[in-house]
């Protein structure tokens, strides 16, 4: 079939594509090729930052039991400064003994001497010992009274026995430790016990004979020394 254009040269229709059409063709074109570019950017984005995130993982999972240990030691030191917080609340109640024990140096009369010091609850203290007099009791509460360790000083009990050819006094005296002020000084002269055979102030002193070698013992009521 032969097709004739019969129209003038001025009014045919151009033979093949517009510059219009040609001008979108070529803007899609372009418009796809950077779809693909951005695609092809954002999937090897997206590469990589799932590699970091796996090699992230990892590193979690490596540090794992570094961080299980770490949160194991945070318990075992929390309970630790628990206990220590316990302890110093019981230390605090405790009769501080070596203190009280050398202040008995300066209360103690040379005719009396102690069988048995024990503690008993926070701050109570029981004085267990001989001398010769109702007198030298009294003495030794007076100066117990009148020192700065003790406090609520009474008369338990007192007895007279008879040691070998000696007549003597036993008797028990209870009493508190009286609390240690700020500005108060923890440093007194050495102690020295009276018992049989010596007194307080280190000199000789003359207990009856026969008497059972003496012990000085300070302990929770209760607990053997």
């Amino acid at each position: 079939m032969i097709t004739i254009n019969l129209l003038a040269p001025g009014r045919r229709r151009p033979i093949g594509p517009t510059p219009g059409t040609m001008l979108a063709f070529l803007v899609t074109a372009a418009l796809v090729g950077v779809m693909i570019m951005v695609t092809i950017f954002l999937g090897t984005r997206a590469g990589a930052l799932h590699r970091q995130v796996n090699d992230v993982n990892k590193k979690m999972e490596a540090l794992r039991p570094i961080a299980q240990e770490v949160d194991r030691l945070e318990q075992t030191l929390r309970s630790l400064q628990s206990r220590q917080a316990v302890l110093q609340a019981l230390l605090s109640r405790q009769l501080p003994a070596t203190d009280s024990l050398r202040a008995l140096r300066t209360v103690i009369p040379q005719d009396v001497w102690l069988i048995d010091l024990a503690t008993s609850g926070a701050r109570g203290v029981t004085f267990d010992g001989y001398t010769f007099t109702y007198r030298s009791v009294a003495r030794f509460m007076v100066a117990l009274k009148d020192s700065d360790r003790f406090r609520n000083i009474d008369l338990t009990t007192t007895q007279k026995e008879k040691i070998g050819e000696r007549d003597v006094v036993k008797f028990q005296v209870t009493g508190e430790l009286a609390p240690v002020s700020a500005g108060g000084s923890n440093s007194l002269p050495g102690l020295a016990v009276t018992a049989p055979g010596g007194n307080a102030s280190g000199n000789p002193g003359a207990p009856p004979a026969g008497t059972a070698p003496t012990r000085l013992v300070v302990q929770k009521t209760g607990e053997a020394q």
